[in-house]
């Protein structure tokens, strides 16, 4: 049995992924991941490249996905964009699904998250 702690050390990466969501919220993504699914530090800096590669082209490519994969821990994904609103006097915000295999767990974890652009640049995950 792969301890609690590893399951909620996966959800708080994929926030810093998406750079920033609330304190209070991050105890409960130990709910949406199967037993035994982790992640290891490279497989999640992979997923983040793939994620920023689609989060950093414009016009924004709704519908597009990347693969990523990491044959030393054979983790593997793809991140695609789902839908993208540009709306005036609001910040931009992308929809983004991660779809998420390992070799320890048998279907694919999908998780969808929805990143607003601060007026800094950055995304951020919206509340």
């Amino acid at each position: 049995m792969v301890p609690e702690s590893r399951h909620l050390a996966f959800g708080l990466c994929i926030v810093v992924l998406l750079l920033a969501v609330a304190s209070s919220a991050s105890a409960q993504w130990r709910y949406l991941f199967p037993e035994g699914f982790t992640m290891t530090k490279e497989d999640l800096n992979r997923q983040r490249a793939a994620a920023q590669s689609l989060l950093g082209k414009e016009p924004p490519p709704v519908g597009e996905n990347t693969s990523w994969s990491n044959p030393k821990t054979g983790a593997r994904g793809t991140v695609t964009m789902v839908d993208a609103r540009d709306a005036r006097g609001r910040s931009p915000y992308r929809r983004i699904r991660y779809e998420v295999s390992t070799d320890r767990v048998k279907e694919p974890v999908n998780v969808d998250f929805t990143v607003c652009r601060a007026p800094d640049g950055k995304w951020k995950a919206a509340n």
